[in-house]
């Protein structure tokens, strides 16, 4: 399966902070961390997919720490205490950084100076702490008013405007952030933080700038043929064919769907949140059957006995087919699967008009285009 664009900057983002000073060609990392006395701290270089174990040091009983490394190039790096547990650095061979931290998170109200870059990577992440906190207390309000029964749906719309607001909030800050460093690479941190299918736009504006700039960079050019890949399934754009045999071996296409508005539903009877959803998906069919709409259910199955099966326990009386291929049918890569269920709707020209809807959002949408 191929690394998402967010999984792509999750690996990159999984760093910490540090602290060098240049000497005889190495850079001085030094500070002091708090609560980590007698622990190693590692220094390592993070590319776009692997990390180099640099150096590393044994923390005094104080807290300090110093290290003399050689930075092989400009590009991220992390002094980490685990895996789960580090600071990320933007540095170069003429960095000098010093670093105060806590060993009880990193990355929690650290500090670092000497490298502006990497400074600006604390700033970034102290700048989003509050509105991930604010976003977090709305979301387990939400489930907790839903467990109990208590969520009417007044309060229900009143907790989702808010928590859309404060993603929007957090989308400007971020996208400000990625503009005013974009002779760095800096960007590459702050596009972890849009969304892949509704920034696509602004995101390909980022990388465009980003390879203009770094036109070399192995940083960059996976993430321009990612960004090319994700406007090639954006929305407004055409959705690429399918073809596939239905359960009477008969080829069915994505392109026989014209004239209606289709959701093209990727799951398979072995997927427990798909066969979950499954009932939300009929409901839905039932309403806007006889409105224009069609379902086009494509299974990732490669069991035929279990996929007719699942589709009869479920009532799935819409039109379906598959390759019998698990995750190597063809479609896997056409539409970039990495997980299902994943949802595609298409209107009635065979444009992509919205991605990954389900349950309520799935409706609302329908009823925008078909009322």
């Amino acid at each position: 399966m191929k690394m998402t664009l967010i999984k792509y900057f999750s690996f990159l983002l999984s760093l910490s902070v540090l602290i060098i000073s240049c000497s005889n060609g190495k850079s001085k990392i030094s500070g002091n961390i708090e609560n980590a006395k007698n622990e190693t701290l590692f220094f390592e270089q993070l590319t776009a997919t692997k990390v180099n174990k640099l150096d590393s040091v044994k923390i005094e009983k104080n807290g300090d720490f110093k290290l003399n490394v050689k930075i092989p190039e400009y590009g991220f790096y992390r002094v980490r205490l685990s895996d789960n547990n580090f600071i990320t650095l933007l540095l170069d061979s003429t960095s000098s950084v010093e670093l105060t931290a806590n060993a009880l998170n990193m990355q929690d109200g650290y500090t670092v100076k000497g490298s502006p870059e990497s400074e600006k990577i604390a700033n970034l992440f102290s700048g989003m702490k509050q509105t991930f906190a604010t976003r977090d207390s709305l979301s387990k309000l939400y489930n907790m008013l839903a467990q109990e029964g208590k969520l009417d749906s007044i309060t229900a719309a009143s907790l989702t405007s808010q928590f859309l607001s404060i993603n929007d909030v957090n989308r400007e800050y971020v996208l400000k952030f990625a503009k005013e460093n974009n002779s760095t690479l800096l960007p590459l941190l702050a596009v972890e933080y849009l969304n892949p299918q509704e920034d696509v736009l602004e995101i390909a504006k980022i990388v465009e700038s980003l390879n203009a700039n770094f036109p070399n960079s192995d940083y960059v050019k996976p993430l321009v043929a990612r960004v090319n890949e994700m406007k090639r399934l954006s929305v407004g754009s055409e959705a690429p064919e399918i073809m596939v045999s239905d359960p009477d071996g008969k080829q069915i296409a994505l392109s026989s769907f014209r004239g209606k508005v289709v959701l093209i539903d990727f799951w398979a009877s072995w997927c427990g949140p798909c066969r979950k959803e499954n009932p939300n998906v009929v409901k839905v069919y039932q309403k806007y059957k006889d409105k224009g709409f069609e379902i086009f259910g494509v299974s990732l199955d490669k069991e035929k006995g279990a996929w007719l099966q699942a589709i009869a326990a479920d009532k799935l009386t819409w039109k379906h087919g598959s390759e019998l291929a698990f995750w190597n049918s063809s479609f896997v890569k056409t539409y970039s699967i990495d997980g299902i269920p994943k949802t595609v709707l298409v209107d009635k020209n065979g444009i992509i008009i919205a991605k990954d809807l389900r349950g309520a959002q799935l409706e609302q949408k329908l009823a925008e285009v078909l009322n």
